[in-house]
């Protein structure tokens, strides 16, 4: 693809625009939306020209634009081009990369693989793998969060384990499907984009591997199009890449204006949580009794559900379902009930502007105090901290936390060690 430029901002009337040039990934490690953010950016605040192609990964393209470009935004940067844009002495700001060499931005890509297996563990699935690209840093990462979540649950002796993992070109097709056919069934399988997702469940349907009958299926994306043209249409982390390019071009800006950014530690963006669509729709719970406390749950948890309630709706007893329960899923029920509520109220605090006590009787609580207490405990934010965070810039500049690599953010709050760690709480979850 040739570079183009894709917008022109009418610059202050006594400055030329600023050339900026975007690398950006190729589909499957989620470059789109990252662009997007980049260019919602520049449509906002003006005196920008933009630069954008995936061909700008080329180092000798990247020189021949060296000395007609201000600054230079670089997604899922190599060491070598890093090293390569070092020689320019341009402004530079790094997006999905650990190296420190310039300013950085980075999606929460721990806590996106602990969300994708929460997410599937809830379903009631006992077997689960991973599907990571090659060698790239944030596949890795994300695919070390999932397996940290699976070695918490298994130390707390739930029957959780990670079959296997998997990390290599997904257009690979022998291997993928070695792979996949190597699955015991049903499954529950994270991709870490959608895009790779998309593979995933088309080269296991060539085999008679259904979803999400024998997988159930996540991937990883803030770009809508690969979940909503597979079939089954696919369950989603938003890894929020749109607000990352956004923050990014904002860092950019603050090195224009003279600021000057830290490198060794990097801004991490939040998840935004879960988009639930067909390719995990099951419930791999063969007890009936389970099954049907779950539906219950679900269905009625925004209201004023109890556990007395459920109970009373289900023939067994309260000491038998409560250890069934708890075996199968990994919690109580009662913590089920407040997962549920918790989700929504994430989902209500992201998107929309209610009041606090709305919210709160939206979701079951009988106050706004108890949504707080509740909220606080489950995720490690007040609702207030977490509406800023998450919402799209939402934070002015200089808000969004920073925390060293390799360590969890405070936003599914996590030790670093998966044996002690805490229940991970699952993300807020929206119907598509």
């Amino acid at each position: 693809m040739q570079s183009r430029s894709i917008h022109k901002s009418l610059p202050p009337s006594d400055t030329r625009p600023k050339q900026v040039a975007v690398s950006v990934a190729a589909p499957l490690a989620g470059g789109r939306p990252i662009a997007l953010g980049i260019a919602r950016f520049a449509e906002e605040h003006g005196g920008w020209d933009l630069q954008i192609g995936d061909d700008l990964a080329d180092l000798q393209q990247l020189r021949s634009i060296a000395k007609l470009i201000d600054g230079l935004l670089m997604c899922s940067p190599t060491d070598i081009q890093l090293n390569a844009v070092a020689e320019f002495g341009k402004p530079v700001v790094a997006i999905a990369t650990e190296n420190p060499m310039f300013p950085r931005v980075v999606m929460d890509d721990h806590n996106i693989g602990r969300t994708a297996f929460a997410h599937l563990r809830s379903l009631g699935l006992n077997h689960f793998a991973s599907f990571g690209i090659g060698d790239t840093p944030f596949s890795a990462r994300r695919q070390d969060g999932f397996h940290a979540a699976a070695g918490a649950l298994s130390a707390r002796r739930y029957a959780g384990v990670v079959y296997n993992t998997i990390r290599a070109d997904p257009h690979e097709y022998e291997k993928l499907r070695g792979f996949l056919t190597s699955l015991p069934t049903p499954c529950g399988v994270f991709a870490v984009t959608g895009w790779v997702a998309a593979i995933v469940i088309r080269e296991a349907w060539a085999f008679g591997i259904a979803s999400p009958r024998d997988l159930a299926v996540v991937g990883v994306t803030d770009d809508d199009i690969a979940c909503e043209l597979s079939r089954p249409r696919i369950t989603t982390v938003d890894d929020r890449s749109v607000a990352a390019g956004y923050e990014a071009a904002r860092m950019l800006d603050a090195v224009f204006r003279g600021e000057k950014l830290p490198l060794e530690k990097p801004v991490i963006v939040p998840c935004g949580g879960l988009v639930v669509r067909a390719s995990s729709d099951v419930l791999a719970v063969d007890d009936p009794d389970i099954r049907l406390a779950v539906e219950i749950i679900r269905r009625e948890a925004l209201g004023k559900l109890r556990v007395a309630d459920v109970l009373a709706r289900v023939p067994v007893s309260r000491r038998k379902l409560e250890r069934a329960f708890s075996t199968k899923l990994g919690r109580s029920m009662h913590d089920e009930i407040v997962r549920v509520r918790v989700e929504e109220v994430r989902r209500l605090l992201k998107n929309t502007d209610l009041p606090m006590k709305e919210i709160a009787a939206l979701c079951g609580f009988s106050d706004d105090s108890k949504l707080s207490t509740a909220f606080r405990r489950a995720t490690g934010l007040t609702p207030r901290d977490y509406r800023r965070q998450t919402s799209f810039a939402g934070a002015e500049p200089g808000q969004l936390q920073t925390y060293p690599p390799h360590q969890p953010s405070p936003f599914n709050p996590v030790t670093s060690n998966p044996i002690t760690s805490n229940p991970i709480p699952s993300p807020p979850v929206r119907m598509a």
